[in-house]
């Protein structure tokens, strides 16, 4: 014990300050000034001081949360494990990861952050952005630097207009199964631009108004795609009734996998070629969009299509063709549920495959549909009969599907659907 004003040496090498306010002063380079640095324990926190009394760069309270207070940059490769998290905002930059707070932003919801969020994406290149609150946005945000963003918040449209992002290089989101794009009933989603590349995974897209697109590659020249989309573990959906709605709107050369539509009428819309879709789920309880959705619209110009793991629920059109298109069909799940698609809501007869242009010369020709279990019917109906085709010549392909019902228009070159009325040369595999 040195008994020097309430300083303990222990005789293990031990220090034990003891005071109102205790502190440790440095003096570097064997300053005469009061100190050049100082440690202070206050009542919630260790901090450290500049010889003027400021507050010096970044610092913990004893809750674990680093407060930066200083405008300081964390550089390096540095790691942070634990449970503890940094307070909001942080005005300073963790090195490689950007934040909105640091550009200004407040996340509440209610304020808007347009400004604070485009500057954050003009400055950042090539970089990984950190989005966690309620981003409230008026004007469509421009991704011109390649980014990817880790999204555990909703970015929600303030305004009328036409989407949220715009981007024109490569554009990432994980959503981490929580981050959302909420439309918010006044815009679209996500249109891409210049070839880009699109990779939303994990990510929700909702409250789509009337006439908006959730993600839209974008056309160029009015035929080909201006962009490409990598999409995995997608929601898309409304809540209230809408009208000319569209989940993905897509080009050419895009892979879809697991996506799930809600209350849309129109899940996926194609007017590319080589368009990959595996793992579908478009359904609908709203009767107003049961009645005449659609779970994939292919328009004339789309063709080399591959759809698997379709569960087609409640859709009015399991495909809408607007044209021959060429289709590769397998493992298609069709079923239109009793509470929503029935006579009393005049929900009309479903299609599995239905030709918008009945003036084609033997449609279905180039359609191939296998391992595609076609054993529902509209229930509590004494009138509605699912119709396989809208047109009853039709040369759609069939194989290994396993019927349980009638089917209307059936295909005249075959068809191995069981316990059929109709007259049909059985080609089963």
């Amino acid at each position: 014990d040195s008994g020097l004003g309430g300083i303990d040496i222990k005789t293990e090498g031990g220090l034990e300050i003891s005071g109102a306010t205790p502190y440790i002063d440095f003096h570097y380079g064997k300053s005469t000034s009061d100190y050049t640095t100082r440690i202070l324990e206050g009542p919630d926190a260790l901090r450290i001081y500049n010889p003027d009394g400021s507050l010096k760069g970044l610092w913990a309270d004893f809750e674990g949360v680093v407060h930066n207070t200083g405008n300081e940059t964390i550089a390096g490769n540095k790691t942070f494990t634990g449970a503890n998290t940094f307070s909001q905002p942080i005005n300073g930059t963790i090195k490689g990861i950007a934040t909105p707070y640091q550009y200004g932003a407040v996340g509440d919801g209610v304020t808007d952050d347009t400004t604070a969020i485009q500057n954050m994406f003009n400055d950042w290149h090539n970089k990984d952005v950190t989005m966690s609150g309620n981003f409230l946005v008026t004007k469509t945000i421009a991704i011109n630097n390649a980014v990817n963003i880790k999204l555990t918040g909703n970015i929600i449209a303030g305004d009328n207009i036409d989407y949220i992002f715009k981007a024109t290089t490569l554009f990432g989101i994980d959503g981490g199964g929580i981050g959302t794009i909420n439309a918010n009933y006044k815009s679209g989603g996500v249109v891409l631009a210049n070839e880009a590349l699109f990779s939303p995974i994990n990510l929700t897209i909702s409250n789509l108004p009337d006439y908006k697109i959730g993600i839209f590659t974008g056309k160029k020249d009015n035929v080909d795609t201006d962009g490409f989309v990598h999409a995995n573990n997608l929601s898309i959906s409304n809540r209230q009734a809408t009208t000319g709605v569209i989940g993905i709107y897509s080009g050419r050369d895009s892979f879809y996998n697991n996506i799930e539509t809600i209350n849309l009428q129109t899940a996926i819309q194609i007017f590319g070629v080589d368009v990959f879709i595996s793992g579908l789920h478009p359904w609908n309880d709203i009767p107003s969009v049961v009645k005449v959705g659609g779970g994939v619209h292919l328009e004339k110009t789309a063709n080399s299509i591959f759809v698997n793991n379709y569960y087609n629920d409640s859709m009015k059109f399991a495909f809408y063709l607007d044209g021959d298109n060429e289709l590769t069909i397998d493992n298609v799940l069709t079923m239109w549920n009793t509470d929503v698609y029935n006579d009393t809501n005049n929900s009309g007869n479903p299609y599995f495959i239905y030709f918008a242009d009945n003036t084609l010369v033997n449609p279905g020709k180039n359609i191939t549909a296998s391992n595609s279990p076609m054993n529902q019917k509209p229930g509590s109906s004494t009138t509605m009969m699912p119709y396989l085709s809208s047109v009853a010549n039709n040369y759609i392909s069939i194989y290994k599907t396993g019927g349980g019902i009638n089917w209307a228009n059936l295909p005249i070159n075959g068809i191995p659907l069981l316990n059929q009325s109709a007259t049909v040369e059985f080609s089963m595999w």
